[in-house]
Parts: C-alpha cells; structure tokens; sequence
C-alpha cells in the first residue's frame, strides 16, 4: 500500500490577515484582534508578538504598550473571518486534492506517494503553488509544512512560518533519510507546541524531564502508553515518522454544542434575559440544522458577575428532556423558556448566560411511529418556516429575519466597539474603490 504524504496549510495570522486584506493601512503595522466584550487578544500580528505580548493577553494590561507602538486593536469579526475561510478552503481544493478542514484557517492534503512521483514538479514547488494560489484568490498568507504524518506536518509548518529563508514552505520527506536535521527540528519544538499535547500534559511531561519533541520521540512506548494513553502513543509514532493518523473526510457527530456569551453590561430584566437565551437557542440549533443533526437534552445556565458580589455567584443551571429528538428552535424554545424562572432570582444582575445541547443523533438515523407528535402538520409546518427562515439569513446574513422573542434592540449584546465592516457577507458594506 502506498505510503501518505501530507500537507498541512495554515494561515498565518488569520484574523489580523483577513482585516488586513480590505484595509491596506494595516499592513506592516502592529494589529490585535480581540475577544467577544474585546477583553483579550486572540490574534495578534507578528509585529505585536514581537513586542513580546502573548496570545489571550488581557487588554488592559498592555495599555502602556498599545500607546506606544500604536498598535491598532479591533473586534472580533467572525462574520468576516468565517466568509474568508471559505474562500481559503475553496483555493486549497482547486487542486483535486484529499482536503480535510482541520479548522477555521487550517487544513490538511493529502496525496499518495505514487501521486507525489506523477507531479510535474517537487512536493516543495506544490506548496508554493498552493500558497501563492490561496494569495491570489483571497489575498490571506498561509504556510505550508509537508511530512509523512500530519505531526511532522504540523512542526514543519511552525518553521514554515519562522525561518524567513523557507518562504513559507518547509518539506521534511526531502530530508528524512537525514534523520538528525529533523531531530534538530524536533529539539527546537517544545513540548507545549507539539500537536495533541495540551497544557496540563505539557506539565506532566516537562516534571517527568520531556521539554521538547525529541525527547518525547525517543520515550518508552509502554511508559507514553501508561502516562499519555493511545493517542499519546500515536503522537510518538508520528514523531518517529510512522503514520498513525490519517486523513479525515467523514464529518463527525458532535457530542454536544454549547453556545453562550458573556454580557457587555450586567442584566436584570427577564424580557432582556428571555431573549439572550431565545438567541442562543436559535444559534445552537442552526449549528444542529447545518450538521444534520437532532437533540433531545438542552442544559440551561445563567449566572452572574463574581466580581461584583465579593465572590459570591448566582445563578445556576437546570436541564430539560424533550418529549422527542429535533432541531426545530421553536420546539426547543417551547421547552427551554418555560424553565427559566426556575433559575432566575429576583434583584440579581446576570453577566453570562447559554445553552448546551446534548443527546445529539443524525437526523438521517431517527426513526418515528405514525403517532409521533413530530410528524404532525404543526411540525412540518414549523420544519418549512424555519427552513426558509434558514435559507435567507444565509443569504442575506445572520438575523436578517428572527423570532420575535428573541428581541430587537439588544443591550445586552457582547461588546465590539471596533467592529469592522463585514465586507464580503453584507450588501450595505461592500468595500467601496475611490
């Protein structure tokens, strides 16, 4: 069986870059995108990481550095970023090759090692086309690190991205018969920075003298196995350049789907409370509808600020079972909305409330019995118009038209007092050529 090479593409910076592409003034300029209620820095641009600020850093902390440099910080345009990622995706997979979308900017390609010897040019000339095709359709910079496991794929795309020489792309399969350059790669990846090694491992690892990704290379298997469990011994393997991981293109069934929010002001009011929860019901279950999927388990929960109240916190949580698995919002809103007082505290102000559906099945899968309420007329009719309710917001854009309890003028609404303009998704924001 022929051997697997990967590719993984990532791009670099993605929100700051996607900012970038429609406002020229940012470029070569220090620009932080920040978190809901813009409170911390998710993405940063490289010149704002060279001012030695870190990802998540509070907003408030760098003040002093944010005047200095002038580093332009804007909100968070998910709107924006997930249009562009589409676009990003969409030139990675004009090639014909196996893609699997790992996240919102990354994705890996796959091809064959027979594949690889039919190309017309070196893996390294594909990942260039690959990069400076993704630049002339969307404009976003990506690099490109090509391995023999989707590991070594991810630690060549962090060099990728570091070593100016490389022009963004890092081919490891060119080098694996020398086997001590990749280990000084290896050497040169912390522990922390190793794919599927999380924080709280990185921890245990760096206590039982593990700091880098060689070192964890050359760990006893049964050892890795006891302390790490299975995937921690695939994680070993890949590291030793034996696939273990392969390419994904089946869409799994999420085990649940949270969708939450931390208000931009303190809530009291229950109409208010009403409709942040009938909006992130309505969210939640157009992530159901979009992965084809039903719920029959929704946990509520709403509490309020700690630091406010001395580090006391009210609120609390509560579920509900409904009589039958669906993604219809206005049969989960029936359920879900007769609950809320049952948490709810007269006099309390609320900063963070959200919903989490769970008992999560294919919609394909469920089976009915002639006297399920579900295929009652009102069902179907209630399935036709959140339908067509779905239809024109993708069209037109989220919340273009919504249900009336989920409110008009939201106070309560996260904080985003930089937002740019949704340039590709919004017909009255269109970037405008003078």
């Amino acid at each position: 069986m022929s051997r697997k090479i990967y590719l993984l593409v990532d791009c670099n910076n993605f929100y700051v870059s996607c900012e970038r592409v429609f406002d020229p003034h940012l470029r070569n300029h220090p620009v932080a995108v920040l978190t809901n209620n813009d409170g911390l820095m998710v993405s940063r641009s490289q010149e704002v990481k060279d001012l030695g600020i870190s990802m998540c850093e509070p907003v408030f902390k760098c003040g002093d550095l944010i005047r200095k440099h002038k580093i332009v910080t804007l909100s968070s345009n998910y709107t924006l970023y997930a249009d562009m990622s589409c676009r990003v995706m969409n030139a990675i997979s004009s090639f014909g090759l196996d893609v699997e979308i790992y996240s919102i900017d990354e994705a890996f390609v796959s091809l064959s090692e027979t594949n690889a010897s039919s190309l017309r040019c070196s893996l390294a000339d594909l990942g260039k086309q690959i990069k400076d095709r993704v630049y002339q359709w969307t404009g976003i910079p990506v690099s490109v690190g090509i391995a023999e496991t989707k590991t070594l794929a991810k630690v060549a795309n962090e060099f990728a991205k570091k070593i100016d020489e490389l022009e963004g792309v890092l081919d490891l399969t060119t080098i694996s018969s020398n086997q001590e350059i990749i280990d000084e790669y290896l050497r040169k990846t912390k522990v922390i920075d190793i794919w599927g090694v999380g924080r709280s491992l990185s921890s245990k690892l760096l206590n039982s003298r593990i700091s880098n990704a060689f070192d964890l290379k050359k760990s006893d298997l049964k050892w890795v196995k006891k302390n790490m469990s299975i995937s921690g011994v695939r994680t070993v393997l890949e590291l030793r350049n034996i696939s273990c991981i392969s390419l994904s293109n089946v869409k799994d069934t999420p085990k649940s789907l949270v969708c939450s929010q931390s208000f931009a002001h303190d809530v009291s009011l229950r109409k208010e409370i009403l409709e942040a929860i009938s909006g992130f019901v309505a969210n939640a279950c157009e992530r159901l509808r979009q992965n084809n999927c039903v719920c029959s388990i929704v946990q509520l929960f709403i509490y309020s600020n700690r630091f406010k109240n001395q580090g006391n916190v009210f609120g609390g949580s509560t579920f509900v079972r409904l009589p039958y698995a669906t993604d219809l919002t206005t049969e989960i809103l029936k359920h879900v909305l007769s609950k809320v007082d049952d948490i709810l505290s007269s006099g309390v102000a609320y900063k963070k409330a959200g919903v989490c559906l769970s008992g999560i099945q294919e919609k394909d899968s469920l089976q009915f019995g002639i006297f399920d309420p579900c295929l009652q007329s009102s069902s179907r009719f209630n399935e036709k118009l959140i339908n067509s309710i779905d239809k024109i917001n993708k069209f037109w854009g989220r919340d273009t038209i919504k249900l009336a309890v989920q409110g008009v003028n939201n106070r309560w609404r996260m904080l985003r007092e930089k937002l740019s303009q949704r340039y590709t998704t919004d017909w009255l924001e269109l970037p405008v050529v003078s």
